[in-house]
Parts: C-alpha cells; structure tokens; sequence
C-alpha cells in the first residue's frame, strides 16, 4: 500500500510541475523548491514511513515513469511484490523478487 500511495502522490505532484512548467520533472528534489529549469521536484525520495524509495526513471514534456522499490524489511519480505511503477499514462507495473511482471496480484491487493 505504501509503495503505491507515494507512486499515486507523484502522479499528482508531476501533473502540478507539468501545469507550471510544460513539461515533467526529471528528477526529485525533496526540501529544495521544484525548479522548472533544472527539471527537479520538491518531492521525497522515500515513501511516506521510508520503506520504499522513489525515483523518477524517465520524463519529457509528453509523459514520465517512476518507481519504487523497497529500503529494506520488512517490505524486502514481500517477495512477490518488490518493485512498482507507473506511468503518466496510468500504466501501472509491478515485479516479483525475480523481476517477473506481477501487476494484477500487486496493484490489485
């Protein structure tokens, strides 16, 4: 549940910066102002308990992707949900401990 709400709460902060500044964020910037220059969002690097960090994987002006992965335990336990993403486009991902796509069982807990 973390890991997506902090996915669903960077969706909402690009669509801001995209709003001020034609075009999205490519990276996070947490305790700085979101720069449109640098391209950078005030944005934490780790979920909201830190059990996951976030990173912005690509972005332009026409869309952006970020995931999150675990910090450490427990979430590190959940081995068939350890890595997740999503996309402007509202695609959401999601990977096992082996990398296996695994969306339907992790975004739809």
């Amino acid at each position: 549940t973390e890991a997506r709400a902090a996915l669903l709460a960077i969706a909402t902060a690009q669509e801001k910066f995209h709003l001020q500044c034609r075009r999205y964020a490519t990276s996070l910037d947490p305790g700085k102002e979101s720069d449109c220059v640098a391209a950078s969002l005030d944005f934490p690097v780790r979920s909201e308990r830190g059990y996951y960090a976030i990173m912005i994987t690509s972005a332009d002006a026409s869309g952006w992707t970020a995931e999150s992965w675990p910090t450490g335990p427990p979430q590190s336990e959940d081995r068939p949900c350890q890595r997740f993403g999503l996309a402007s486009s509202g695609r959401k991902r999601a990977w096992d401990a082996a990398r296996r796509d695994n969306v339907l069982e992790c975004w739809g807990r």
